[in-house]
């Protein structure tokens, strides 16, 4: 552990020649840092299962409408999530598994950072349209007919966990495959998508779309407000809303670190996080049949409270 901070230190230092100034640790038992450049600031935190960035956002516009556009960058960022901090200011952040703690992996996140930031400004502007500039840093989603990643190797992989409830179900084309994971309570359709450079999970948490369901702003608000603070809660996973208004849960890998111990890692990922959350967001969607249990739910993010930096516990490898 004090090998590899002294490592991210080190590759931290080295982004002073792209104008980031660092900041050695925050406090004498934490192994946290800082980078600023000009108004920005991204907090770094290390602990034995992540590598964690924070970038806080300056945050005008805190409204239902803003929120879902938040989330429905989600949907469509690599690597980065919007969130919300228990206390309601808007962050932009991503986590690295350790066990893929590497030093492009750090510079990868930092541009990641950068490139989503531009995004968040041009959606506080009001631009409808938001294109990546940049994004080859990242590689936005595109979807070949090349085999990206061998069908063998991902039916082994699948096999490998078969015993914790998870089966590969079909080869949908052009690099998209279903899969079930058997969950406590329900069954959840996994769709595993792949191209040049990413392998993407995307799981619906509800087969219906949200604007058939919540007609009350004061719902909508509550709803998106808590997804995103859901985002600030988890590591790796975070949840999004897709161009047809369905609620997802996502998870991306570089395609370049995708082994099997990455697999299983992020599939027990998903497993937890779909576990525990999504049935209160069922409850939370139907706001006005489950009102008494809606004005429950929000306190459950306060029972654990979680520090961006200091206080989340991650998931172990």
């Amino acid at each position: 552990m004090i090998e590899k901070a002294d490592q991210v230190e080190k590759w931290l230092r080295a982004l002073s020649f792209e104008g980031w100034k660092f900041s050695g640790a925050l406090t004498e038992v934490s192994n946290s840092w800082l980078l600023e450049r000009n108004e920005d600031k991204i907090y770094v935190h290390l602990n034995s299962n992540w590598l964690c960035f924070t970038l806080p956002l300056r945050n005008d516009a805190a409204n239902s409408t803003f929120y879902k556009k938040c989330l429905e960058l989600c949907h469509r960022s690599f690597m980065c999530k919007f969130s919300l901090s228990p206390d309601g200011k808007l962050l932009l952040q991503l986590e690295i598994p350790f066990q893929s703690l590497e030093k492009d992996q750090c510079y990868k996140a930092v541009d990641a950072l950068n490139v989503y930031l531009k995004w968040y400004e041009a959606l506080k502007s009001g631009q409808s349209s938001i294109h990546s500039q940049g994004a080859n840093q990242i590689q936005i989603k595109s979807v070949r007919k090349k085999e990206y990643f061998p069908k063998e190797s991902l039916v082994f992989y699948f096999n490998a966990i078969e015993h914790l409830n998870w089966r590969l179900k079909d080869d949908l084309g052009d690099n998209r495959w279903k899969a079930i994971y058997k969950g406590n309570d329900r069954p959840f359709i996994v769709y595993l998508y792949f191209n040049q450079y990413w392998v993407y999970f995307q799981i619906p948490i509800l087969s219906e779309t949200l604007d058939l369901r919540l007609q009350n702003d004061e719902y909508k608000m509550s709803l998106y407000s808590y997804l995103l603070k859901l985002n600030e809660h988890i590591y790796w996973t975070k949840f999004g809303i897709n161009e047809n208004g369905k609620i997802l849960m996502l998870l991306d890998i570089p395609l370049e670190k995708l082994d099997l111990d990455m697999f299983q890692h992020a599939t027990k990922t998903i497993a937890k996080y779909a576990n525990k959350f999504a049935y209160d967001i069922q409850i939370m969607a139907n706001l006005s049949q489950e009102k008494k249990l809606f004005n429950l739910i929000p306190n459950q993010l306060q029972l654990e409270s979680a520090d961006v930096l200091h206080q989340k516990e991650g998931i172990s490898s």
